[in-house]
């Protein structure tokens, strides 16, 4: 299908891909769901799926529960990242910026804190997937154009966020959640970068009342730890995020 896509014009539909998906579902091969997704990450990139149609369908598994979120492997997270920025900055409400531009703005003293290392998916025995992450060596700065909370799909990345039970998923999609409410486009009118990390501020707050779970709690805290540790390398203060 993959070289089918480089001559031509076809891409994976919706239904396709859910017949794709039940080939592997149904495997008793516990790694199977790594192939998956590491199958549909590669297959974004060489434009076999279409970024809606997966989209709409992995909103639908989780929706619907058919995909179990707590113990979804790293590469995983790795699509949904690329499939979520993939679609905002084709809307214009983000912004990836190259690698130069990121060591242009280090210069200017905001430091290393902007990317983090994307690990490697280590499964024994088994190169392809080792090799997944081999292209991507930091995760690039991002600016964020408008309103967080408008960003398409950004209830995904929360919902992976707060469910995870894989410590390198839990570590990386929290820390892309805070990006996306840190790193926000100076002057965007009727925006105020305080107004938007108090939000952030608020909605865990309002979760840590509703929950008795201890690793829903820790993980949320966890949220706040990492947006505290954001602003202050970004404002150079200690303490006071608004």
């Amino acid at each position: 299908m993959q070289y089918v896509s480089q001559v031509s014009d076809f891409k994976v539909t919706k239904v396709q891909l859910k017949a794709i998906y039940g080939l592997f579902a149904s495997s008793p091969v516990t790694s199977d769901q790594q192939y998956f997704m590491l199958w549909c990450r590669n297959a974004s990139r060489d434009n076999t799926l279409n970024l809606s149609e997966v989209g709409s369908f992995l909103s639908d598994l989780i929706a619907d529960k058919d995909m179990e979120i707590a113990t979804m492997p790293l590469v995983g997270l790795c699509f949904v990242q690329d499939y979520f920025l993939g679609l905002n900055e084709s809307e214009g409400k983000l912004k990836v910026l190259e690698k130069q531009k990121v060591e242009e703005i280090k210069k200017m003293g905001y430091g290393s804190n902007f990317a983090w290392n994307t690990p490697t998916v280590e499964v024994v025995d088994d190169s392809d997937l080792k090799a997944s992450n081999d292209d991507d060596d930091a995760l690039p700065l991002l600016e964020i154009n408008v309103d967080p909370t408008t960003l398409q799909k950004l209830e995904l990345i929360w919902t992976v966020t707060l469910n995870s039970e894989v410590e390198a998923v839990y570590d990386q999609a929290s820390s892309f959640l805070v990006l996306l409410y840190t790193h926000i486009k100076k002057d965007v009118e009727g925006l105020s970068t305080p107004d938007v990390i108090n939000g952030f501020i608020e909605r865990c707050i309002t979760m840590l009342k509703s929950s008795t779970s201890p690793g829903f709690v820790q993980r949320v805290c966890g949220l706040l730890s990492k947006l505290i540790d954001e602003t202050e390398k970004k404002t150079g203060t200690q303490g006071n995020i608004a």
